[in-house]
């Protein structure tokens, strides 16, 4: 018979049950082997000691074995003298243990505790605070873009305005007589290839990666908007360039007053379509015109 299933089996027990004797002896010793090496760390000998005793008579080593086999204390009893020499194990524990010890030990478990919640909260703390280093930086990032993006476009339209505006000057310069129809040809032709000029370099205007995906789509949007926008101006000066050259008719008249007019809507419609670009990449209005 196997001595490891003699806890809980007799000689005349069949294999089956020796056969669970044996697991649920081994399960009892490895317990018992536990116990007696936290025992030790305390360290409680007394329980120790009992806690291998337990073990010993649960599991007993050959040729050892094979004698209590033999004697009165196999099978049932010899697990009745193992359960009660754990348990004495557990009682001389509880009776080496201080109250003193049992509230060191609390306060230590509590210190601990407080100690792991106070790490958790700084981590938390970190991880928020990197949250929000890493959210500021795509803010910049994205703000300077915006501005980059903004100031291009207004910097390449500028001399297309600028030039735009002297035709109403020398007009009403004419009028007053501070001027002539030669100063008027001059500035619509300067319209006309400044205009064409801020079409071309709007167009070669590169769109800021940083930017979201939304906020690049309209900022595709946008620079075809304000190459419009040139491209009515630059009409408007090759209207203009008709009149002060002599043909006054009101077909020319009214060519050149509608092209002023798509002229003017245009600059309006191309600031409306940056401010697009800005709610989309969420960046504050009032930073784009910041330098940067």
């Amino acid at each position: 018979m196997d001595v490891s299933g003699a806890l809980y089996q007799d000689k005349k027990g069949p294999s089956g049950r020796a056969l669970v004797g044996m697991i649920v002896g081994r399960i009892w010793v490895g317990i018992c082997l536990l116990m007696t090496a936290g025992y030790l760390s305390e360290p409680i000998f007394a329980a120790a000691l009992l806690s291998l005793l337990s073990a010993a008579v649960a599991m007993p080593i050959q040729p050892i074995a094979k004698r209590w086999q033999a004697s009165p204390l196999r099978g049932i009893p010899r697990a009745v003298v193992a359960v009660v020499l754990f348990l004495a194990a557990g009682l001389v524990m509880g009776a080496s243990v201080s109250p003193e010890q049992i509230a060191k030990s609390r306060e230590a478990a509590a210190a601990r505790a407080s100690a792991e919640a106070a790490e958790a909260q700084k981590a938390e703390i970190r991880a928020a605070s990197d949250k929000a280093a890493v959210a500021k930086v795509d803010t910049e990032k994205r703000t300077l873009a915006m501005q980059g993006f903004y100031n291009g476009v207004v910097n390449r339209m500028t001399p297309c305005d600028e030039a735009g505006g002297k035709i109403s000057k020398v007009a009403k310069g004419i009028q007053s007589g501070s001027a002539d129809v030669y100063d008027g040809f001059a500035a619509a032709k300067e319209t006309e290839t400044a205009c064409q000029q801020s079409y071309m370099e709007v167009g070669d205007l590169e769109i800021p990666e940083a930017l979201p995906d939304e906020a690049q789509a309209k900022a595709e949007k946008a620079l075809q908007v304000c190459q419009n926008a040139a491209l009515a101006k630059k009409m408007m000066g090759q209207s203009a360039q008709v009149l002060f050259d002599g043909d006054t008719r009101p077909s020319k008249l009214s060519e050149f007053q509608e092209n002023g007019k798509l002229g003017r809507a245009g600059v309006y419609a191309c600031l409306g379509s940056l401010m697009e670009v800005a709610t989309a990449a969420k960046v504050d209005l009032e930073a784009l015109a910041k330098p940067h």
